[in-house]
């Protein structure tokens, strides 16, 4: 426990403040003596003090040690919603990356533009088109292995990877979940909220299982 803890100055202080007193009742009742040069008097004035302040001091101690304990355990969540922070930005990063390099091609005021996925997600002018370039969830894993399709047909790969798409942001929810009860409180979720809604909607709207918004 750190010393420029403030629990931990106000457990010293308390503690100089009671040895001062009983101290100075002491004093206040014995002025008129001399200090006395015989061990016993001295012995009398050490079992006075010890056994005054030492319930005071245990008692003491054992709010520091439940400070203490406090204290580590707080120092414990910080360092695993750290932790939970940094898998949270991989799967950001990697949701993010992988839609990017996946390309459509349509054709807006009778041109033909490349586009990438999350671009075509996130962009809300282009969400009247999204259900006739990008394919509804057809359990395409499944097709792939009773099937024998290959992931080099457009809409079949499309398909395979909205639906781990799906399958990451759901996890993200999870995540960003365990990281809001550890941080106490929901300012991760709230801007994964508002950076993936549109996306999560989308999803959602083509069949894909997202879960529940984070």
């Amino acid at each position: 426990m750190k010393l420029n803890n403030p629990y931990a100055l106000v457990l010293s202080g308390t503690g100089i403040l009671v040895v001062i007193i009983l101290t100075g009742a002491w004093i206040s009742n014995f002025h008129q003596y001399k200090i006395s040069g015989n061990p016993s008097d001295w012995a009398s004035f050490g079992g006075y003090m010890g056994g005054a302040v030492s319930s005071i001091i245990s008692m003491l101690a054992l709010f520091g040690v439940a400070i203490g304990i406090s204290e580590q355990t707080k120092s414990n969540k910080l360092l695993s919603s750290q932790s939970l922070l940094e898998g949270i930005r991989s799967f950001e990063k990697d949701i993010d990356s992988s839609l990017k390099e996946s390309h459509v091609k349509l054709v807006i005021g009778g041109q033909g533009v490349d586009i990438d996925i999350y671009q075509l997600l996130m962009t809300a002018r282009l969400t009247h088109i999204v259900t006739d370039v990008l394919p509804e969830y057809k359990e395409s894993q499944k097709r792939i292995e009773t099937e024998g399709i290959s992931l080099l047909d457009g809409r079949l790969a499309q398909e395979e990877l909205l639906s781990k798409t799906a399958s990451r942001i759901k996890m993200l929810g999870s995540l960003i979940a365990d990281h809001e009860t550890l941080a106490g409180n929901s300012h991760v979720a709230t801007y994964y909220r508002s950076k993936y809604k549109a996306i999560f909607s989308k999803l959602n709207s083509l069949n894909y299982d997202s879960g529940s918004e984070f």
